[in-house]
């Protein structure tokens, strides 16, 4: 049954299936499957799957599978395989494989296998194998077999290539100086030499 619940500050709210919940400042949310959550600064945030959750900041948010989360400032948010992830600024972001994933400036971003992830400036990425990865200026960027990655200036690229018992074979660490590594340009790793990737 479908249940609408809104409370103030300091609240503790949960809700069923189906679920609209809202809570003021400091509350602590919970939502069944495909519920929708909003909380104000300082709310811990749990959803169930396909939940959308949007938390304020300093957030803690945890969406099941095919999540859509959205978190402020200095959140902490956990998404599983296939979440669409945005967090702000000093954000720790961490989601399943599959998933796309934007962190803010000074963000801690990780995704699984075949992630899209994005930071600002100063952000640090990692995601698994086949992933795509953007940074900003200064960023540290880690990606694993089959994933391409590009970052602002003064970024460093660390790309690494696996067989097919997950033993690594090969690995490289670049830094984006803007003439021999380009910024805002995708590079990729083809045996233990970082090339760029020509579209």
């Amino acid at each position: 049954m479908a249940q609408i619940l809104t409370c103030g500050h300091d609240s503790t709210i949960a809700g069923g299936d189906n679920s609209k919940i809202t809570g003021g400042d400091c509350s602590k949310l919970t939502g069944g499957d495909r519920s929708k959550l909003t909380g104000g600064d300082c709310s811990k945030l749990t959803g169930g799957d396909r939940s959308k959750l949007t938390g304020g900041h300093f957030s803690k948010i945890v969406g099941g599978e095919g999540s859509t989360i959205a978190g402020g400032h200095d959140s902490a948010i956990a998404g599983g395989e296939g979440s669409t992830i945005t967090g702000g600024h000093f954000s720790v972001v961490a989601g399943g494989n599959s998933s796309k994933i934007v962190g803010g400036v000074g963000s801690k971003v990780a995704g699984g296998d075949r992630s899209k992830i994005a930071g600002g400036e100063y952000s640090h990425l990692v995601a698994g194998h086949n992933s795509e990865l953007t940074g900003g200026e200064g960023s540290v960027l880690v990606g694993e077999t089959g994933s391409t990655a590009k970052g602002g200036l003064d970024s460093v690229i660390l790309l690494v290539e696996r067989d097919n018992d997950d033993k690594i074979t090969g690995f490289a660490v670049v830094q984006v100086d803007g003439k021999k590594i380009k910024a805002n340009t995708f590079y990729k790793l083809k045996k233990g030499k970082v090339i760029e990737v020509i579209d």
